[in-house]
């Protein structure tokens, strides 16, 4: 076998071959060396060495199985100055030793051509020559690309290479010499040249040689774990971390933090590179190591071990690790030594001849928790101090008699292993302290007054007469002191105004005044006419509000309340709530007391709890719970029966009533069913009709007193189709649709009339985002949104009921034959229903009536003597 790096002499007959090696590397690869290191399968066309590189078949090599290439990047070809032809002598001349020619080539096919120049024996015309170097794949043969050879540092002259891209890989490399008397063509066979044109026994000789580069990878030498405790730094160093190259030093040698996605940077400290952190993909360098730039710092969390995931990258693009793995993890193990607790000082003041009572305090710095416990290790000179209690520390501090200054005492901490390095320490000043002034509280209604009384203690010994004062007053209402010296006051509320106030008191003694103190004023709203009230869901309340002056206050809270929903005002000025914990309830509106009318197991719907509740003339409750019913409930006994069931209902979800009739809402879709409808219900029979169907999700209902409804559409609520509010004709089952061009609705499901011609919309933000300022929703008769104050705190409202305004009686007028025409002064676009009694103790129900332009008349032909009352619906 030839090898690949070999020097031919030329004669007419044969060519014989002597080897050549070459020792110089070129730039920073390694090479050309043959063979190369680990194994190779070399072939040649010409196993006889009968000089085919100079005739027109040329010679071809074939390589394959070049191991090498598994780790390190590799080139094969020609050697600086190793291609050479002469027709006069073995001892080539410089124009014999051929350059490389650029314009000849085409290294994206493959090709590359070397030029020089000779002459013959007997002839001093100059013969110009040329090397013709083809190389391909073996599996085509395919053209290979070559790779220019200054591209990877190697001398101009040697052309260009070929790269090898894995050990697997096969090529070929067919060389042929040709010579010619012109310099641009007629080139032939170069034997054939010379056997034509020498004129004589002269012999011509040839020399080719080749090899291969390399770069050889950076290699691991060392990557051993750090060790470090918790919350330290330490340095990375070359014993721990080390990385070594044949052809670069330690600056050309790049660690890439998690390169290429790999791996992380520490997760539990820091990488510090001459004081900068390190992220993922930041370098450094083994230069950087080994000049002790290199730190890892812990964040003192309570990790046992990190790591940061890493390669190497020489000045060449050689790279390690190489193959299936990527990364290396650089390991730190971070240990946990026992850290004593640390005793905390503090400083307080004593009253004379009194005691202070507090708690001393330290901290555990170790990870596994340890219980503390106290012990007082050195007392003060002026007083005792007791540690009332060793694992909270709970400590009491007396003074001694008539004792006064600077004292102190100091405790111990142990933590079941070890006492603090340093004890703590308690400095205490003996001196006349300000009285202890109490917060304290106050309830009155709204537009109302009360009388209140701030306290404090004067902590001295003796003890010393406090007078009271007043630091800041409300903003709701005026405090008055009205006994400095008992801390007496009068607090008067402004006239329509409600929700918590606020006002601070100092308490003072012996000339030493307190800090101020808060007391908290609380103006309960009465149910005034035009006042709101709504069902907050996700503060389970029900709140109050005047959307006119901006005042809110939760009426009632929590207790019985876990998700209150549907809510409405019956005529004794209690309000309904529909509860999904505890069913019917009512509240007590001056007090906020919760009770029970009907408990939760009366309402089987997909919320469990009331979606509707109305108020119906003559007292009774009428509530929908998602179910294919309405149940009507006695107001005292709480007794349920049912007004309706089945028919065109399957999920009544809101209602309302009007003269004689109920307003109900069918969300059939909830449980299954398409057509969503509104459906009319008698009050006195229970029949049903539909009104008008084709709504997504028709939620909550109301109507005025010319049978016009007001339905609101909530789809989204459960992600579906735009929300909208319809005017329902409830004769003609015509409709109109209210959604102000902005549609700001989300998911309403709380719909009323603030007024004859404005309705309020409740967005309960089911589904969706909304700012507290669009909790509230209203539209004028023009369809044109009303811009209300923003009422800050709620959080998923629901149901909404208005206080409507109290019927006002004019003279009765008596008509022949003893009837009575009663006419009432109430609201516009209300119902008034009647009740009358013969003793003013027991009420029945009369009758009711519609009031469109806000007067109700109604004749009655009693038996006898009746006296009347009326409410607005």
């Amino acid at each position: 076998m030839i090898p690949p790096l070999i020097r031919f002499a030329i004669t007419s007959l044969c060519l014989a071959g002597t080897f050549l090696v070459e020792s110089s590397a070129v730039a920073t690869l390694i090479g050309p060396v043959y063979p190369p290191p680990g194994t190779l399968t070399f072939t040649q066309s010409d196993t006889n060495n009968d000089g085919s590189i100079s005739r027109a078949a040329g010679e071809t090599w074939f390589f394959s199985n070049v191991s090498i290439a598994t780790s390190d990047i590799t080139y094969w070809g020609p050697t600086n100055g190793g291609i050479a032809l002469s027709m006069v002598s073995s001892a080539f001349s410089p124009a014999e030793i051929m350059s490389y020619a650029p314009a000849l080539s085409d290294l994206a096919q493959g090709l590359v051509v070397y030029t020089g120049q000779t002459q013959l024996p007997s002839n001093a015309a100059p013969v110009y020559t040329r090397l013709t170097l083809a190389i391909s794949n073996q599996a085509g043969p395919v053209p290979m690309s070559l790779t220019n050879a200054t591209s990877v540092g190697l001398p101009a002259d040697i052309g260009a290479v070929v790269r090898i891209p894995s050990p697997t890989f096969g090529f070929q490399a067919t060389m042929h010499f040709s010579a010619s008397f012109n310099p641009t063509n007629s080139f032939i066979p170069a034997l054939n040249f010379f056997e034509t044109n020498k004129n004589g026994n002269y012999t011509a000789y040839s020399s080719f040689s080749a090899g291969f580069y390399y770069d050889s990878p950076p290699q691991l030498v060392a990557n051993n774990s750090l060790s470090i405790n918790r919350g330290a730094s330490a340095t990375i160093t070359p014993d721990l971390l080390d990385t070594t190259d044949a052809g670069n030093g330690p600056s050309q040698l790049t660690y890439q933090i998690a390169s290429g996605g790999t791996g992380s940077a520490p997760r539990h400290g820091s990488l510090l590179l001459n004081g900068v952190p390190l992220t993922v993909l930041s370098t450094f360098t083994q230069a950087d190591i080994n000049n002790n730039n290199l730190i890892y710092q812990q964040n003192d969390d309570c990790a046992t071990n990190d790591d940061f995931a890493f390669n190497v990258t020489d000045a060449d693009g050689g790279v390690t690790p190489t193959g299936t793995y990527t990364a290396y993890d650089f390991l730190i193990v971070i240990e946990q030594p026992h850290l004593p607790p640390v005793a905390f000082n503090q400083s307080n003041g004593v009253p004379l001849g009194g005691s202070y009572f507090g708690f001393v305090s330290a901290t555990n710095l170790n990870c596994v928790a340890h219980a503390l416990t106290y012990r007082i290790v050195v007392q003060g000179s002026k007083g005792t101090a007791v540690v009332n209690n060793s694992g909270t520390g709970a400590f009491t501090y007396t003074a001694n008699v008539f004792a006064s200054g600077a004292d102190s005492f100091e405790f111990q901490v142990n933590d079941g292993i070890s006492d603090a390095a340093s004890p703590g320490v308690v400095n205490l000043t003996i001196a006349r302290q300000p009285p202890v002034a109490a917060p304290g509280s106050l309830t009155l209604m709204e537009s109302g007054s009360g009388a209140g009384e701030f306290v404090a203690t004067d902590p001295n010994h003796p003890s010393a007469p406090i007078t009271y004062s007043i630091a800041t007053n409300g903003t709701l209402g005026t405090a008055v002191l009205t006994n400095s010296n008992t801390g007496g006051f009068l607090y008067t509320a402004q006239s329509g105004v409600f929700g918590v106030d606020l006002i601070y008191f100092q308490a003072s003694a012996s000339g030493i005044t307190s800090a101020p103190a808060p007391f908290v004023i609380f103006v309960r709203p009465t149910l005034n006419a035009g006042n709101v009230v709504v069902a907050d869901q996700g503060n389970a309340s029900v709140v109050e509000l005047d959307l006119v002056g901006g005042y809110a206050l939760a009426i009632s809270s929590s207790n019985l309340l876990t998700s209150p929903a549907a809510v409405a005002i019956e005529p004794a000025g209690t309000i309904l709530v529909g509860d999904p914990s505890a069913g019917l309830v009512r509240i007590d509106s001056a007090t906020g007391a919760q009770t029970v009318v009907a408990s939760a197991t009366n309402f089987s719907g997909l919320l469990g709890a009331p979606t509707g509740i109305a108020v119906a003339p003559d007292g009774g409750i009428l509530v929908a719970d998602l179910t294919a019913r309405i149940q009507r409930f006695d107001p005292v006994s709480g007794v349920a029966a049912n007004l309706t069931t089945g028919g065109f209902l399957t999920a009544a979800l809101g209602l309302c009533v009007g003269d004689g009739t109920v307003y109900v809402t069918d969300a059939s879709t909830l449980v299954g069913q398409a057509a969503c409808r509104v459906v009319s219900v008698n009050l006195t029979n229970g029949a049903q009709s539909v009104i008008l169907t084709n709504f997504s999700l028709p939620s909550a209902i109301t109507v005025n007193a010319s049978n016009m409804l007001y339905v609101c559409d909530a789809p989204s609520a459960f992600g579906q189709a735009t929300d909208a509010v319809y005017e329902l004709s409830a004769d003609l089952g015509t409709f109109t649709n209210l959604t102000p061009s902005s549609n700001d609705l989300r998911a309403p499901f709380g719909v009323a009339f603030l007024s004859a011609d404005q309705l309020i919309v409740v967005n309960s933000h089911t589904g969706s985002a909304l700012p507290p300022a669009l909790d509230f929703l209203t539209v004028d008769a023009s369809l044109t949104p009303v811009t209300l104050p923003a009422v800050a705190g709620l959080n998923k409202p629901w149901g909404v009921a208005v206080v409507r305004q109290k019927p006002v009686f004019e003279t009765p007028v008596l008509l022949p034959g003893s009837a009575v025409q009663l006419s009432i002064d109430c609201e516009p676009g209300r119902f008034v229903a009647l009740q009358y009694s013969s003793d003013l103790q027991t009420w029945q129900f009369l009758a009711t009536a519609p009031a469109p332009q806000g007067t109700a008349v109604y004749i009655d032909t009693p038996p006898a003597t009746r006296f009347y009352r009326a409410f607005a619906y």
